[in-house]
């Protein structure tokens, strides 16, 4: 009798000490379920690998020495006259319930400010009819376009910006942008990401 309650206690040790081996699996199966959601929850939000400025994301940039058309341009600002000027077009993707002007930002080269001279919605023409957007929503996208003076502009060379907030001094307020450069081409900037309400996805605007 002794012999057999000995011979259960001994089997009894044995499954205890084989039984964790188990979990292991379980654990690398819900660590491969989180990288999984992970990666989802990734791919469904390409906006959030865009930079982020002042009021939104940044989906790109370019300049040109080709010259970008606004319409009703009788209603403009009058604009400086410049000895060589070179247009730059900033697209940018809002955050929701987030509003824009012309007044909201400049960009500053070689330490002189350019402030924004027009602003479209994505894939409409720029129009000096309208200065201000409304806040949405959900994020929209717009083009702002600036006229800068660049004497020494380089049709091969690299071109960096800063884009500046004008309306406080807090937060994140300048943002450096390398901009994309098309020398004499109409500037072709990156279709939005489609979470963007206003048409993303459809391909590049060519000013």
């Amino acid at each position: 009798m002794k012999n057999l309650l000995w011979t259960l206690v001994m089997i009894g040790l044995l499954c205890s000490i084989s039984a964790p081996a188990a979990p292991k699996k379980a654990a690398h199966a819900t660590k491969t379920a989180e990288t999984d959601q992970y990666k989802v929850d990734d791919s469904e939000k390409p906006y959030e690998s865009l930079p982020r400025f002042r009021l939104g994301r940044i989906v790109d940039a370019g300049i040109s020495l080709s010259p970008v058309s606004v319409a009703a341009g009788d209603k403009m600002v009058p604009l400086p006259e410049y000895n060589k000027k070179a247009y730059v077009i900033i697209r940018v993707l809002l955050d929701s319930k987030r509003s824009l002007s012309i007044h909201d930002f400049s960009v500053v080269y070689n330490n002189q400010a350019f402030n924004c001279i027009a602003i479209r919605p994505y894939q409409e023409n720029f129009s000096a009819d309208k200065r201000v957007f409304t806040p949405s929503d959900r994020g929209v996208t717009y083009d702002m376009l600036f006229l800068t003076d660049m004497p020494d502009f380089n049709p091969s060379g690299e071109v960096r910006v800063t884009l500046h907030y004008r309306l406080s001094g807090g937060g994140l307020t300048d943002i450096e942008l390398k901009l994309k450069n098309y020398d004499t081409a109409p500037i072709q900037l990156a279709a939005p990401p489609v979470e963007d309400n206003s048409g993303a996805g459809n391909g590049a605007h060519t000013t």
